[in-house]
């Protein structure tokens, strides 16, 4: 009888640590989730309103701020490793892309500002370059929040698809690439370790 009250207190223990565990594991997930939305905004208002801050201030080669987003630059210039902003409109993709060859994966759990972040960064393959290649490969998150790639899941729709035709990259390259999707392919699969 002594062992079964015994077992029963340790249980209860076992189940409260557990319980406070648990909880402090979704409080810490939900202060990520808080700064990566707010990280997100932040980046987004330097994108989408560099360009009405300089326009007072004129740059050395005219021809060269008239090609590239004044946003992009402003991030470029906080992060080397920005290198364009992918967008679907009507969509919650609207996000910086990074690109960093020197490390397989550098951006899968980091943020714009190289810190942990379980939503990662959108980021450009390492095996492709801006300059040499025709396909991009733009790795991605898919979220249950909705956030990061998650939306593409829309794609499997036919209705989503005629709704989204276009997937905007601007990139620092001088160049502003607008895909008309025609296919989509969507894998469960996680970017190449090695």
């Amino acid at each position: 009888m002594r062992m079964r009250k015994w077992a029963a207190y340790l249980l209860c223990f076992l189940s409260l640590a557990l319980l406070g565990i648990s909880g402090h594991f979704l409080a810490d997930y939900a202060k990520q989730e808080e700064k990566a939305d707010i990280l997100q905004e932040q980046l987004k208002e330097i994108y989408e309103n560099q360009k009405e801050e300089t326009k007072e201030k004129p740059r050395q080669d005219e021809e060269e701020q008239n090609l590239i987003h004044e946003g992009l630059l402003a991030l470029h210039e906080k992060n080397k490793d920005c290198i364009g902003w992918l967008t679907i409109p009507d969509t919650l993709i609207d996000y910086p892309v990074m690109y960093h060859p020197e490390e397989v994966n550098y951006y899968l759990k980091r943020d714009f500002f190289r810190e942990y972040s379980a939503n990662g960064s959108l980021f450009l393959s390492e095996n492709c370059s801006l300059k040499d290649c025709d396909n991009l490969i733009i790795y991605g998150h898919h979220m249950n929040s909705g956030k990061m790639f998650a939306a593409l899941e829309g794609y499997r729709e036919r209705k989503f698809f005629k709704e989204h035709p276009f997937i905007f990259f601007n990139t620092s390259r001088l160049q502003i690439i607008t895909h008309n999707i025609s296919r989509i392919t969507i894998l469960p699969a996680i970017a190449p370790t090695g």
